[in-house]
């Protein structure tokens, strides 16, 4: 959105408007309403995350499942069960808050420093993975499939939810609860195993066997070949579990009284701005792929996802997209609200107005550098979707 200011170099202003005209105020009070939109934008993330605090934040234990054999974490000695309970010495309590503090280390060379515990043990030991210009050149950094590990998984039967209409595991006869069996002669243990061996099989026509009520019944299904993002050839049926329940014990609920929460809602809006600051730091350093820009596709997807997702979710996205805005509107770059705050700087440090063809100059040369952002995060969308 745009605001067009009471402002004489505008268009003419009426004398008994004159006194109220924007630049006819103080530099103090003109910097006060440029700065007022992204404040607003952080405030808002304040008080969202406040909210999340008193309604409570759910979250799952970050607690270690699969490890691939030579893997940065098979080296570094991590083992199955464990439990993360740091990060560089930041305390870890859910998935999300790791997965926070990983995206921080993208690009950087040095160690990551883990802190972990065994299962019923109060003992923390440190398990370091040494990094160099960690995942600087990937598009869409996978960052537990570059460590070598995977979080533990709540063992699910191998029934299924839906069919997707027109797959392959429709056109076979197959139907919403149905229990895979086995595939070709490989016996299922659990929804898990299915996965791998049919995506281990992809074009290939395979025998499936399934349990329908009482009875078992055996089919041929061709499956199909999907392209994942990063180049990986997968085979696919078209159908979907059931979202596997998580243990009680596995379950974080991160909730905080009335002024606990407030201070949190700071802290945690103070966090997200800085990250937001390193990453785009990381960005102009060539330490992040710029394909990691996004766009209002990947935004508006986003939003759809964290939304159905729940509540809760989707107001944590409100916040961090707000976040995003507020730094972005902040950045010194004429057109933005810190490029106007630039001019009022250089304004107060030399006790005159900039001039107007400078500040044209610089609108233009704003002007210019957003439509490249624009463009380049358009085109990631159209790449990513």
């Amino acid at each position: 959105g745009y605001v067009r200011m009471l402002d004489e170099r505008e268009a003419p202003v009426a004398d008994n408007e004159k006194p109220f005209a924007f630049n006819n105020q103080s530099l103090a009070s003109r910097a006060a309403i440029v700065s007022a939109g992204p404040i607003a934008n952080f405030l808002l993330a304040i008080a969202i995350y406040w909210a999340l605090h008193l309604i409570g934040v759910p979250g799952i234990s970050p607690i270690i499942g699969e490890i691939r054999p030579g893997s940065p974490a098979y080296m570094a000695g991590f083992e199955s069960g464990q439990k993360i309970v740091s990060l560089d010495g930041v305390e870890i309590l859910t998935r999300n808050g790791l997965h926070l503090q990983l995206v921080k280390r993208i690009g950087d060379t040095g160690e990551l420093t883990f802190g972990l515990q065994y299962p019923n043990n109060d003992y923390v030991y440190e398990s370091n993975i040494q990094i160099e210009s960690w995942m600087a050149d990937s598009d869409r950094p996978d960052i537990y499939t570059n460590l070598g590990f995977q979080y533990f998984r709540v063992s699910q039967p191998a029934i299924i939810d839906r069919v997707v209409s027109g797959a392959p595991a429709e056109k076979a006869g197959v139907i919403a609860g149905d229990q895979i069996i086995s595939v070709g002669d490989k016996f299922v243990e659990d929804w898990a195993a299915a996965v791998k061996l049919i995506r281990q099989r992809g074009g290939q026509q395979v025998e499936f066997e399934f349990l329908r009520g009482e009875g078992q019944y055996r089919t041929v299904i061709s499956i199909r070949t999907d392209t994942l993002k990063n180049g990986d050839k997968v085979g696919r049926i078209g159908v979907q579990a059931k979202r596997a329940e998580i243990p009680t014990s596995m379950r974080v609920l991160e909730k905080s009284g009335v002024v606990e929460g407030f201070f949190k809602g700071v802290a945690q809006t103070g966090e997200m701005i800085t990250t937001t600051l390193l990453m785009m730091k990381k960005m102009l350093q060539g330490l992040i792929s710029t394909s990691n820009l996004s766009g209002p596709v990947s935004i508006a997807k986003m939003a759809g996802a964290y939304a159905n997702f729940g509540l809760v979710p989707f107001l944590g996205f409100l916040a961090m997209l707000s976040v995003s805005l507020g730094v972005l509107n902040l950045l010194p770059i004429p057109v933005l609200d810190g490029g106007h705050l630039l001019f009022l700087g250089i304004e107060g440090l030399t006790q005159r107005p900039v001039s107007e063809r400078l500040q044209i100059m610089g609108q233009q040369l704003g002007l210019f550098m957003i439509l490249g952002i624009m463009i380049l995060a358009l085109y990631n969308d159209i790449i990513h979707f």
